[in-house]
């Protein structure tokens, strides 16, 4: 008799202790879950806020073009200077003019360009 009672026992503590290991699993597995898709959020907010950015807004990129800028006007400004000191007519001054807008349209070319690179390594990173 005490046999039984002591494998009824037994049997109990068995079914008890397999019954609290799943509800830890289940609680461990929520926990995991919780966790995975708090990551996954904050990866996609990440990916978000850097792919769809506009690369011509960045530090860098205004940098450039204020730097590009500020040469275009200076040269600008020297050739109007020579023009009115060497008698140089108004359409030389123009010409310098002109060919620093060109540079500055291939600057904003070479950012945009930059910016799809940029765009390209962080494809690279989110799959990775």
């Amino acid at each position: 008799m005490l046999g039984v009672v002591s494998a009824i026992g037994g049997l109990g503590s068995l079914v008890y202790g397999g019954i609290k290991s799943a509800m830890d699993q289940k609680a461990a597995n929520a926990k995991f879950g919780e966790i995975v898709g708090k990551q996954k959020a904050a990866n996609e907010a990440w990916y978000d806020r850097n792919y769809y950015q506009d690369y011509l807004n960045t530090v860098q990129a205004q940098n450039a073009l204020k730097r590009v800028r500020n040469a275009w006007e200076d040269e600008v400004q020297k050739a109007r200077a020579r023009a009115a000191i060497t008698g140089g007519t108004p359409e030389q001054a123009q010409a310098v003019a002109e060919a620093g807008g060109k540079v500055m349209a291939d600057t904003i070319g070479n950012l945009a360009a930059q910016g799809e690179q940029n765009k390209l390594a962080i494809d690279s990173q989110k799959l990775a």
